[in-house]
């Protein structure tokens, strides 16, 4: 009778299947997990950050809206003290130029080639230059036209601070 010891080929096998699969298969199973479950947290941390910017964006869209329709009321109120054919200010922030001209004489040349709508109406109406970034509002009182522009950076910090007032948070969003 014969003695198995480590030189022989079965007990080295036997001693090989049972070191793979007691710790080599369980450790790379392991590892594997460990892999998806990285990956799968940073997809979901994606996706959280993705949902707050959204929300964010969504919340100060609506302070833009918002801030754009206080400034139009503010034009519409001061229309009435502005004289055809003349450059009017409203002391709002947001405000640009307005100007004012009646509906049968043609339109001051700062608004001639931005091509104003003709229908009459209280509502205002939008027009983008080409040239400009700055959108250009158009509504009509009676028999006059009025066409004003939005200032942009005084738009922007308008939002911005009441951003920062309403959304404390929002800093958190790396925006």
């Amino acid at each position: 009778m014969s003695i198995r010891g480590i030189g022989d080929p079965y007990a080295f096998r036997r001693l090989l299947w049972l070191l793979l699969g007691t710790v080599i298969v369980p450790t790379a199973l392991l590892a594997v997990y460990g892999v998806y479950a990285i990956r799968n947290t940073r997809a979901a941390v994606v996706q959280q950050q993705r949902r707050m910017h959204e929300t964010y964006l969504r919340l100060v869209a609506a302070e833009l809206l918002e801030a754009i329709a206080e400034i139009d009321q503010a034009v519409h109120r001061a229309v009435p003290g502005c004289t055809a054919g003349r450059t009017c200010t409203v002391a709002q922030p947001g405000a640009g130029p307005v100007w004012v001209w009646r509906a049968d004489a043609a339109p001051p040349p700062a608004v001639a080639g931005i091509g104003l709508p003709t229908s009459a109406g209280a509502d205002t109406v939008w027009v983008t230059p080409p040239d400009e970034a700055a959108p250009v509002g158009v509504f009509r009182v009676g028999d006059q036209v009025v066409a004003w522009r939005i200032d942009m950076t005084a738009l922007q910090r308008l939002v911005a601070r009441a951003g920062e007032e309403r959304y404390p948070s929002a800093g958190s969003f790396g925006l």
